[in-house]
């Protein structure tokens, strides 16, 4: 008996050493994973309502209003190819919470830090934990990633999110020889195409590291289930194409002309593939502002930096034999190009971000490689010099911990150089929020909110929304009516003092005075009316008091009145 004792508590005692450890080890990677997780919260929040200006995601927003408040059922989103998965979640949520512009966009900045998460989950699978957290960092800081897919409510931007946790589960039945995974898988990435179909590649090159990495799957059922599952989730999208003709694809057709016809040079598909190419760098390295010309990129260090590292990750990749994410990227990088040319940074880089993740694993991939250089075969007079492999060994982490600073800190940096640009150029939202916060701040006394048609022409810059759009949905989503009027030089009948009005220019500033004159407007406040610029493209008002002939100002000139339609004496002004 004693000896049995005896015998179990040896064994127990390391055993539960091994225990303590190995909780010892969760517990640091749980809290690593979670100061991760919130330091990505706090980078992509700065800007969230401003930075990028709204986009025509306020019409996907639309139509997930439209689902809460008129009962919409639609088989698709706003783009006839991309399922409406989105815009059910968007009206869920803002029945939840109530109506307010923060929810579309903060939903976004959610599914951009879980996928800071899920690509740890990925990086740990496929490559270790200091692999899985040096990615997850690197992603969390990028500044592609949180301007546009952390920041922009489109559906497109929810596929990273898809993709990410599709690859995880996928390296996780490679890995444990779990086929049963494939079902889930093909869930994930079924819901990846819904949000769109840029999703395809990710999905091809899955299914191709099924059959290098276990081929005698496919003798099982588990496989087609997958497949069965994806095709499942998007029902939607196979029953509006039978019921509309096959709409989707003459729909993205359309699109893909528009694309080609914007980027012009880049029709051939050599070109476009360079194009690719050259964004992904940028997005890898953070670059976003527009340099000059493109010599002034090989002057930037990030550039050269994000590059080499990931070019290194990969060749260490493929010495362990990871085929699933070369394959999954290089599918992305060869089959995009025969239907997208557009892949600027900024906006575009949307179509790269499902590749993001792995290329930034790779990134630090490279970076674990140049840390365990110490730990490559030297020659015998070497390795017998235990200094001389010590001093390898803390060169080597000292190198990639510089490395992985810069690439860090550098993204930070170029994003907040975007926010400036941008802010300098008067290209933000800020100033669709003041019109919601004027009226909000002002009361029913100055709505419904008077909305010129002559905005349903008229944009804050490349990439954003419709102004008339825009302002209608912004403030349909805080509880604000809105009236559309066609608004000449002639008050209309149906305005009462008080109201608040969005003013587009005119052509010229000193028709827009006139409008402003003859209108009647004055000053959100009550004050005297300050006529906006033209390059600010519309002005914040309120009715004052109906003017008289004579207070309204000069009439336009006989001949300026001779050139507009009769109907609207200064409509193409």
């Amino acid at each position: 008996m004693v000896v049995r004792n005896f015998a179990t508590g040896v064994i127990r005692h390391p055993l539960s050493r091994i225990a303590a450890r190995t909780r010892v080890g969760l517990g640091v990677e749980a809290a690593a994973v979670t100061t991760l997780v919130v330091l990505a919260v706090f980078t992509r929040l700065p800007r969230l309502l401003a930075i990028p200006a709204f986009t025509d995601e306020m019409e996907e927003v639309a139509l997930g209003l439209a689902i809460l408040r008129d009962g919409a059922r639609p088989l698709t989103n706003v783009d006839p190819y991309i399922g409406p998965l989105w815009n059910y979640v968007l009206a869920a949520a803002l029945w939840l919470c109530g109506p307010s512009m923060l929810i579309p966009r903060a939903l976004v900045l959610g599914a951009g830090v879980l996928t800071v998460g899920l690509t740890y989950l990925v990086g740990r699978t496929l490559y270790g934990r200091r692999v899985g957290l040096l990615g997850a960092t690197l992603l969390g800081a990028s500044a592609a990633h949180t301007a546009v897919n952390s920041h922009v409510a489109w559906s497109n931007c929810l596929t990273p999110l898809f993709t990410t946790a599709g690859l995880w589960v996928l390296a996780r039945a490679f890995r444990d020889d779990r086929p049963r995974l494939l079902l889930l898988t093909g869930l994930l990435f079924g819901l990846a195409f819904h949000t769109h179909p840029t999703a395809l590649p990710v999905l091809i090159g899955a299914a191709l590291a099924t059959v290098v990495h276990r081929r005698a799957w496919l003798a099982g059922r588990w496989p087609y289930l997958a497949v069965l599952a994806a095709v499942v989730t998007n029902a939607n999208l196979i029953v509006y194409n039978l019921l509309t003709g096959g709409r989707t694809f003459s729909y993205a057709r359309e699109i893909q002309d528009a694309y080609v016809r914007e980027s012009g040079q880049s029709a051939g598909y050599f070109e476009r593939l360079g194009d690719l190419l050259f964004g992904l760098a940028r997005g890898l390295a953070g670059i976003l502002v527009q340099r000059p010309s493109p010599a002034d990129y090989l002057s930037e260090p990030l550039l050269w930096i994000a590059g080499v590292l990931t070019l290194l990750g990969l060749v260490v990749s493929l010495r362990q034999r990871s085929w699933l994410p070369s394959l999954v990227v290089a599918a992305t990088v060869l089959l995009l190009p025969l239907v997208n040319p557009k892949y600027d940074p900024i906006l575009n880089s949307r179509y790269l971000a499902p590749i993001l993740p792995l290329c930034l694993l790779w990134a630090a991939l490279g970076l674990e490689s140049l840390a365990g250089f110490h730990e490559l075969r030297w020659s015998s007079a070497v390795a017998r010099s235990r200094w001389a492999v010590r001093v390898v060994g803390v060169g080597g982490a000292v190198v990639a911990t510089l490395l992985a600073t810069l690439l860090a800190v550098g993204s930070l940096r170029e994003l907040n150089r975007y926010y400036t640009d941008v802010r300098e150029n008067a290209r933000t939202g800020e100033r669709i929020v003041e019109v919601v916060r004027a009226a909000r701040v002002l009361g029913p006394a100055a709505q419904p909110v008077v909305l010129d048609l002559r905005l349903d022409k008229r944009a804050l810059g490349p990439g954003a929304g419709i102004l008339l759009r825009v302002l209608r949905t912004t403030l349909q989503l805080e509880g604000i009516e809105t009236q559309e009027l066609w608004l000449g030089e002639q008050r209309p009948s149906e305005v009462r003092p008080g109201q608040l009005v969005v003013l587009g220019s005119r052509s010229k500033p000193q028709f827009t005075q006139q409008a402003v004159n003859g209108l009647g407007l004055r000053a959100p406040d009550g004050g005297a009316a300050r006529t906006h610029s033209q390059a600010s493209l519309y002005g914040l008002y309120r009715f004052g008091t109906a003017p008289t002939p004579q207070a309204a100002g000069p009439r336009i000139s006989d001949e300026v009145r001779k050139k507009a339609p009769r109907q609207s004496p200064d409509r193409n002004r």
